[in-house]
């Protein structure tokens, strides 16, 4: 795996552009380009469920699949009361395949991938590579503007339970920006420093067991005509998940030469788990199973120990103070 693929499994870990993955595998002054099926299918093949790898899933099947969950939002199928009229798949199409196009279009304008990484490899044996993130987060807020936009062309799509998580939703990615070009981007230069995306390709395997473990029981087992998009929701069942997510990827980018790339991927999920409020409903599931195992171990506890863990609080003060 050369350098550019790995640097794309980096940036695509920390949020950035995922059409970076096309991008990442060109040549000379090409900018940025929508990955083909073959890529998709090919990323699907390591880290989705099996099903999806052996399918014959198709671009107009993504398109049949998104338009179809326009259709139920536009007529109220997920029960709230949307639009009077009848639904146009023309114009909703067009609408969505604009706003892909704009999102491509702002990537390539901001990120000319093929350049920053010649960049990267320019700076790396100098550590300057806290110059090179430094101008590139100087464009994060075009950037969010970009992504914004995009957002506000998938709202019509949205199921009622969605909208109402959006606006959550587009703060973390907000955030999440911030995060990356805190201090000019000093956290992703320390991960290509630190060989964070060499880590994670070494572990590509176990993170994709990690995702199938946690995730797959969200999606079906394969891809047919009947699917229908899941929503996109962030619950207490999502967060406990995505807390396990964690610790099963940190677990294994820990066993990593240097333990640097492993402190800032937990740093991203703990980020991404207080701005999504997550932590706090992780907590609250969590507190009665912790309070009802410290209930049971005081119920095991012999009276007599009891006794003496309370004496012994009295007394140790005073032989402290002695």
């Amino acid at each position: 795996m050369g350098t550019r693929q790995r640097l794309f499994l980096a940036i695509s870990c920390v949020g950035l552009f995922a059409g970076c993955c096309s991008a990442a595998q060109q040549s000379g002054n090409e900018r940025l380009s929508v990955p083909d099926m073959s890529q998709l299918n090919e990323i699907g093949a390591q880290y989705l469920p099996g099903g999806y790898a052996k399918s014959n899933f198709t671009l107009d099947d993504a398109k049949r699949l998104v338009l179809q969950k326009c259709r139920k939002a536009h007529e109220g199928g997920d029960g709230s009361q949307r639009a009077a009229g009848d639904f146009n798949e023309t114009a909703t199409t067009v609408r969505l395949e604009t706003a892909v196009h704009r999102l491509m279009d702002c990537a390539k304008d901001l990120v000319n991938v093929t350049k920053l990484l010649e960049e990267i490899e320019e700076a790396k044996p100098r550590g300057d590579l806290d110059e090179v993130f430094e101008k590139y987060c100087a464009n994060l807020p075009r950037a969010k503007s970009c992504v914004h936009d995009f957002n506000d062309a998938l709202l019509p799509c949205m199921t009622s339970a969605e909208r109402a998580q959006n606006t959550v939703m587009v703060s973390i990615v907000d955030q999440l920006l911030n995060f990356i070009c805190m201090k000019n981007g000093d956290h992703i230069a320390l991960f290509i420093a630190e060989a964070g995306p060499e880590c994670l390709m070494q572990n590509k395997e176990h993170i994709g067991q990690c995702i199938n473990s946690t995730y797959a029981g969200y999606m079906p087992k394969e891809l047919s005509a009947a699917v229908e998009l899941p929503e996109l929701l962030l619950g207490p069942r999502q967060c406990l998940d995505l807390r396990d997510l964690e610790r099963c990827v940190v677990r294994h980018v820990e066993q990593c030469s240097n333990i640097t790339p492993a402190n800032i991927v937990e740093s991203i999920f703990r980020f991404v788990l207080k701005q999504s409020k997550c932590q706090a409903e992780i907590d609250k599931t969590l507190q009665p199973q912790k309070l009802q195992a410290d209930s049971s171990k005081a119920a095991a506890l012999p009276w007599g120990g009891v006794k003496v863990m309370l004496a012994a609080s009295l007394l140790l003060p005073m032989l402290l103070s002695t």
